[in-house]
């Protein structure tokens, strides 16, 4: 979905085996991305850029060799509701480059960021610091990763496995996380 004026559903669709992202939105589109399947893609579920705005819920994102979910660039906006996010590669959810979550409510975020694949130097150009020194020292990715500068803004209730966030602005509330043992303190 891209350009600028550019609406679109996507609602109970089965999408697999992609070779870059099952979902992409950008060049500040939109789209509702409803009751989906979204697994075994080459990059991320669900990829969000450009000061896109996108609403998922009630979707299952899984077995991606990238995130669940990966939103960057400034002026992105997303929210996520009732969302199951599984077994991907990278984090359950990416967040960077001034992206925000307005609202992440319902989602269960188990299970990613143990890196089947191992990634090369160029894979991992963009990637926040951080998230790229936990990599570099072997280390299970967090399930949600929120980078310097972006933002979630209302969160919970939500079931998230090795959170990390970090950013100037952040509501982190009636969530269960759990395997906690991330480097990143400021939760």
């Amino acid at each position: 979905v891209q350009d600028e004026g550019t609406e679109a559903v996507l609602r109970g669709n089965t999408i697999h085996h992609g070779k870059q992202a099952g979902v992409y939105v950008f060049a500040k589109a939109k789209a509702d991305v409803f009751n989906n399947v979204i697994h075994s893609t080459c990059r991320a579920g669900v990829r969000v850029d450009d000061a896109s705005q996108v609403a998922l819920r009630g979707n299952r994102l899984f077995d991606s060799e990238g995130c669940g979910v990966l939103m960057s660039g400034k002026g992105t906006m997303g929210t996520l509701e009732n969302n199951i996010i599984t077994s991907n590669d990278l984090p359950g959810v990416l967040i960077f480059d001034c992206s925000a979550i307005s609202c992440c409510a319902g989602n269960t975020v188990e299970g990613n960021g143990r890196c089947k694949i191992k990634r090369s130097e160029e894979a991992l150009k963009g990637w926040p610091p951080a998230a790229a020194a936990c990599y570099h020292a072997g280390k299970i990715l967090p399930g949600v990763f929120v980078a310097k500068g972006s933002a979630i803004n209302y969160s919970g209730p939500n079931t998230i496995e090795k959170h990390v966030g970090s950013g100037p602005q952040k509501m982190i509330d009636e969530n269960y996380i759990y395997a906690s043992d991330s480097m990143v303190t400021d939760n």
